[in-house]
């Protein structure tokens, strides 16, 4: 037996509760009981009972709402969202072709001044003259030296991308110090 489609629905900000009413194959009314006045629960299904139907994906909803919102599991929220962007990270590197936009010029700055010249208007690379202020070229003259000269682009995309991870596990700390939630 399948579930006809939703002939009315009546969302009640007082009680919270999202009402939808059935008109053939379910005979009545079942709710889905929402924990935020944000929630709308869409409760479709084909080939169930709608009433079963209709409670287990509200269970669902407010499980993943919850989840979401709930700062009791920020900790294991933010730890699972590292361990995504980590696969994500790695993958990317691994998987997408590098893309030149910028790393060679900047390393050919950076030689510059490894070769002794700190006037600026002689310091340029493949994209022009250097704009970027002093601390930009000590930053890049670490990454020079930790990539073989520059040549090493797989390392500097892994240092890029622990940078990063560590900037995110920053901002995770502070979601969590501020007791909010990350989503």
């Amino acid at each position: 037996r399948s579930c006809c489609p939703i002939s009315e629905t009546i969302i009640s900000q007082s009680s919270k509760t999202l009402s939808l009413r059935c008109s053939c194959c379910c005979r009545g009314n079942f709710k889905a009981f929402c924990r935020y006045p944000f929630q709308l629960h869409l409760l479709l299904a084909s080939g169930a009972d709608c009433n079963q139907t209709a409670s287990s994906m509200a269970d669902l909803v407010n499980f993943v709402v919850d989840l979401a919102t709930n700062r009791k599991w920020n900790v294991l929220l933010c730890c699972f969202l590292m361990v995504v962007e980590v696969v994500l990270n790695v993958a990317v590197i691994w998987k997408i072709p590098y893309t030149e936009i910028d790393w060679e010029a900047y390393m050919q700055e950076v030689e510059g001044v490894v070769n002794g010249s700190y006037n600026y208007s002689t310091l340029e690379g493949g994209t022009g003259p250097l704009v970027y202020p002093a601390g930009f070229v000590y930053l890049f003259l670490g990454f020079y030296y930790a990539t073989s000269y520059g040549a090493n682009v797989r390392l500097a995309q892994y240092i890029f991308a622990g940078l990063y991870l560590l900037n995110l596990a920053l901002v995770f700390r502070l979601y969590n110090a501020a007791k909010k939630c990350p989503l």
